[in-house]
């Protein structure tokens, strides 16, 4: 047993480099044997305990985008970008104006528009006239029967190209308008004002997502995957909010290892309070997976040193303390203690390290 009055006023010492004790120093030290008091009322100890063994896996994961609320919008003719309303992470509502677009692609239309609308005038007109004379006599049944088929087709096609430009929102001076197809965020944006867009381009140039609701998704390693089943409770946590944690459970294991990594990719859905999480963030995902039945000394992470590749933890007895080697079965919130502990035994739990490194350099 070391007592720690006498580890913390060693260092003092060689800090101070005492080779004799002058009024000064006595008064320096009587000071910083005020501030050891002081410390030994900071600290918080608590007893071991025992419990079944912890059996938490932990991973990294990050925030994505849930698949099912997520739209991507392309462009349905080339032509230049006259204006854009939005901006990336703007929230838009479903038929707001996103951006407009003039075209030549919007011109031809309009020309088959026109010659379309023709075709059905002149069809119409002939079936009206095979039809007078059909009733006249002049016309046979299968004439009748042909300008009719005539006129449905010409039909068909004029209204096929209204609901072009219907869906479309095709205006006149050959522009068309990009509006948004449901309410969400603005989460990727590529076109801007007087952006010239090819043809041929056939890459998105908005996406929309809902947010409401996000996944976050975690790789698992090969040796853990037995660990993770659908159901277990996960704990997730991100370093924008330390002091939050957000508890889900696994939705979906993807059964598939990644070719590269050689891990196994595992889901949670979280309801996305006040949108809170943004796609892209980085996580801590602490999944719980099944408790074993044997029981083990237990105490709390916050009492585990780790240092030169071995784990320690500083037994208190009274106004002594020890710094004593564990070998721990795991590392998490309540750690497992395989040897050097026993029940009942009191450990430090706050202002550990700070007795430690005062009492290893003793």
């Amino acid at each position: 047993m070391k007592p720690i009055y006498v580890a913390l006023l060693a260092i003092i010492s060689v800090l101070l480099n005492l080779n004799a004790c002058s009024d000064k120093e006595v008064i320096i030290l009587n000071e910083q044997k005020k501030s050891t008091d002081s410390l030994l009322q900071n600290i918080d100890i608590l007893e071991v305990e025992l419990r079944p063994i912890s059996n938490v896996l932990i991973l990294n994961g990050k925030v994505n985008f849930e698949s099912e609320n997520i739209v991507e919008i392309f462009p349905i003719f080339g032509g230049n970008v006259t204006e854009v309303r939005v901006e990336l992470g703007d929230y838009v509502n479903k038929g707001d104006i996103l951006a407009i677009i003039k075209s030549s692609g919007v011109a031809d239309l309009k020309k088959e528009e026109i010659e379309a609308n023709a075709n059905y005038m002149i069809a119409k007109r002939n079936y009206n006239m095979i039809k007078d004379m059909s009733e006249s006599g002049l016309a046979s049944e299968k004439d009748l029967i042909e300008a009719q088929a005539e006129l449905e087709n010409s039909n068909a096609q004029l209204n096929k190209i209204k609901e072009v430009f219907s869906i479309y929102n095709i205006r006149d001076n050959s522009e068309y308008v990009i509006k948004a197809p449901i309410s969400g965020f603005i989460v990727d944006k590529k076109i801007s004002r007087e952006m010239l867009l090819r043809d041929d381009n056939n890459s998105e140039i908005f996406v929309i997502s809902k947010l409401d609701n996000i996944w976050i998704l975690a790789d698992v390693y090969e040796r853990d995957i037995n660990k993770v089943k659908v159901g277990n409770n996960v704990e997730i946590s991100v370093p924008a909010y330390p002091d939050m944690k957000f508890n889900t459970t696994i939705d979906r294991i993807y059964n598939v290892l990644a070719s590269e990594s050689n891990t196994l990719t595992i889901r949670m859905k979280l309801e996305n309070y006040n949108y809170l999480l943004k796609p892209g963030m980085f996580t801590k995902v602490v999944v719980q997976c099944d408790t074993g039945k044997d029981m083990f000394p237990t105490i709390v992470e916050n009492a585990l040193i780790f240092d030169k590749n071995k784990y320690f933890v500083i037994v208190a007895n009274g106004n002594d303390f020890e710094i004593r080697e564990v070998e721990p079965f795991n590392i998490d919130k309540y750690i497992s203690i395989n040897k050097g502990l026993n029940v009942g035994e009191k450990v430090v739990v706050k202002n550990v390290l700070v007795i430690y490194n005062a009492m290893k350099d003793k």
